[in-house]
């Protein structure tokens, strides 16, 4: 007579014991585990940025890496949209025909800005990425892979996520506010990876300026093409 798991359902051979709620709790730990991680790795970027971020680069925290990135690039698509939908209420215009005051209106396609500012924000951090990896280790022969350059990458995201964050509250009060807001968190970020470099990546004062420069160029380079392209 067949036997089946009285949790999953699964059939069961003769004697066969069923593993699913060992999965079940190993997954529930990996899941705490990875969450306690981002949570330690958000309070560190603002503690203590450079141990935070020697720690987060070791490859097994890819995979966490790759999530942050994704809530980063998802809230940065949100933040996009609910932006154009401030910028364009504040220049709508308003115009009178004898009697009657006609508000201009343009159908704007919100979850389009969503979609393309997700999508484009998750392409540059993995662009990033990789121009930050190609300059050190080809140019400046520093000893890492990908998987470093992507997991510090993610590692100052972090700036950008709580900004981004913070921002669409300051939409509601104005524009002008969440715009400083971002650029504090740029500049935050443009720091950071400057003292990661030196500390890091152990690169002389000459190497990092060269480093940060040469990685600064390439991808306003590339935002000029991709401009080009989807314009």
């Amino acid at each position: 007579m067949a036997k089946y798991c009285a949790n999953c359902g699964r059939k069961l051979e003769e004697g066969e014991v069923c593993d699913c709620q060992e999965v079940l709790t190993a997954s529930n730990i990996d899941f705490g585990e990875s969450v306690n991680k981002l949570i330690n790795l958000i309070k560190g970027m603002f503690t203590s940025p450079i141990k935070t971020m020697k720690a987060f680069k070791e490859e097994n925290n890819f995979s966490l890496a790759c999530v942050l990135v994704a809530i980063t690039s998802i809230i940065t698509g949100l933040f996009l949209m609910l932006l154009t939908k401030g910028l364009y209420e504040a220049t709508v215009s308003t115009y009178t025909i004898g009697s009657y005051s006609v508000v201009s209106s343009v159908d704007i396609p919100y979850f389009r800005v969503f979609v393309i500012g997700l999508l484009t924000s998750i392409v540059f951090y993995f662009i990033e990425a990789l121009v930050l990896y190609l300059v050190n280790s080809q140019i400046f022969k520093v000893k890492f892979n990908y998987k470093n350059a992507f997991n510090i990458i993610s590692a100052l995201s972090v700036f950008n996520l709580i900004a981004i964050l913070i921002s669409i509250i300051g939409i509601f009060i104005s524009i002008y506010v969440a715009i400083i807001i971002i650029a504090i968190a740029t500049i935050l970020n443009l720091i950071c990876l400057v003292m990661a470099s030196k500390e890091i990546l152990k690169l002389n004062d000459k190497n990092t300026m060269y480093s940060i420069i040469l990685c600064l160029l390439i991808m306003a380079f590339i935002s000029y093409i991709a401009v080009l392209i989807f314009n």
